[in-house]
């Protein structure tokens, strides 16, 4: 397995991935814009961090991000807008692999900016806290929809 930046020649292949996340949500979504979802992969692909975990060929996973500021301060801080890994590739290290570059690419652009990383939609939250929890984060509230 191999994680490494991605290029624009990526993006179909983050897209189908990303369509697959939509539709493992555990309530109903609203509609893919396919037009919006390619734009927004191909802005961050030249203007955040995209990173794709590739097994034999084919992109597994995927992580991105980018900068931004909170609605009351000046201070920057360097979020996750997706993070996803293919179901037959969960039980390997593809997960920790793409968070672990993630933070080593955030640090090496800016040591000292705070790092936000988030999951949503999915049915197993108490898991995907523990596994944020190990690599040293702290739960910072909830999100909650209109049932």
């Amino acid at each position: 397995m191999d994680v490494r930046w991605a290029s624009p020649f990526d993006i179909s292949s983050i897209a189908a991935l990303l369509v697959v996340m939509h539709k493992e949500a555990e309530f109903e979504l609203g509609k893919i814009n396919s037009e919006k979802l390619i734009s927004n992969i191909n802005e961050l692909i030249h203007r955040g961090i995209v990173l794709v975990a590739v097994e034999d060929g084919r992109v597994v996973g995927t992580i991105a991000g980018k900068q931004g500021l909170d609605w009351w301060s000046d201070e920057k801080y360097f979020a996750d807008l997706w993070f996803y890994v293919s179901p037959d590739s969960r039980s390997s290290k593809v997960a920790i692999s793409l968070v672990k570059m993630f933070i080593e690419e955030i640090k090496s652009i800016s040591p000292e900016i705070k790092i936000r990383l988030g999951h949503i939609f999915s049915g197993d939250c108490g898991r995907e806290d523990n596994f944020f929890e190990r690599l040293g984060f702290k739960k910072a509230g909830s999100v909650f929809v209109e049932a």
